[in-house]
């Protein structure tokens, strides 16, 4: 079955427009946007097997602006990333600079048990995704300030991890914000969401776990983008999340899965800590075996 497709939209013009356009309803997909005194251009590409990659960028009137995303649901990762510049200062209530990078992976898990049969998922079973993200978002004006007292000159994003059930119906979701702005985001039909954990910058594994009650579809997504609307001289906004967001999976004990798509590894799933002894113990045991043999 095919899981249909729903981005979340966000409080960010740029990323309406992103949102209007779902790319691929399984696998890997990138997309860029890019405003350039208010006129805007797209880029995108999506995959199933192979590598999802966009990128877009623009210099001239003493601004640079950048967006890049990449995604591949074969390696489980994603990045993105966007960036604006400017040596010059805009007038207040200007129209709107600034890239929007995005990226994602979709897909549907199915389970067993030891037996070959369709694993029963009990109240005390849990879906375990884990995403490592790392990253920066940075905003700085022409007196180095980072403290988003500079009218409208932003960067940062969000990575929104949400699971479906068989039907396409939203069953469970998690968000993150990158960056000091982003402690909610719009969903419509709702108002404004927070978002669950916040990553400014560095490096950091996220454990997102619930109980689906039966096999599943899932999406994640990253979003960046820098942006400014009448920001000072010297102006600089990055969001720099493109080394990357990385996916893991372990299925509840007793059950194994498989993807509809196929690509999705499951030697990139999370190991059962019990794993994680036993190569240890395997580890030790070459280890000793070769310094008997130099011996």
């Amino acid at each position: 079955m095919i899981i249909r497709q729903v981005f979340a939209a966000i409080a960010l013009s740029g990323f309406a427009a992103l949102s209007s356009a779902a790319p691929v309803t399984s696998g890997a997909y990138a997309i860029t946007s890019m405003y350039v005194n208010g006129s805007a251009s797209y880029g995108s590409d999506s995959t199933v097997t192979g590598v999802a990659q966009t990128q877009d960028g623009y210099d001239g009137n003493g601004r640079h602006i950048s967006a890049t995303g990449s995604a591949s649901l074969a390696g489980a990762k994603i990045g993105a990333s966007a960036q604006y510049t400017s040596g010059s200062a805009l007038p207040l209530g200007s129209a709107l600079w600034g890239g929007y990078g995005q990226a994602g992976m979709i897909d549907t898990f199915y389970h067993s048990n030891a037996q070959g049969s369709p694993f029963v998922w009990s109240s005390g079973d849990s879906a375990h995704f884990t995403l490592n993200v790392s990253g920066a978002a940075t905003v700085i004006d022409s007196l180095g300030r980072y403290d988003g007292s500079t009218p409208d000159l932003k960067a940062g994003g969000f990575v929104f991890f949400t699971a479906y059930d068989l039907q396409g119906n939203t069953t469970f979701s998690y968000t993150i914000g990158l960056t000091a702005f982003d402690t909610t985001y719009y969903q419509p039909g709702v108002g404004y969401v927070p978002v669950n954990d916040m990553l400014e910058s560095g490096s950091e594994t996220f454990d997102v776990l619930f109980n689906p009650s039966g096999d599943f579809g899932w999406q994640v997504s990253l979003y960046t983008y820098a942006t400014s609307i009448g920001a000072a001289n010297q102006a600089e906004a990055t969001a720099d999340f493109s080394h990357t967001v990385n996916v893991a999976y372990l299925a509840p004990t007793g059950s194994t899965f498989s993807s509809e798509s196929g690509v999705f590894a499951a030697a990139l799933a999370v190991p059962e800590p019990g794993s994680l002894t036993l190569l240890g113990l395997g580890l030790a045991v070459i280890a000793a075996a070769r310094k008997r043999r130099k011996g």
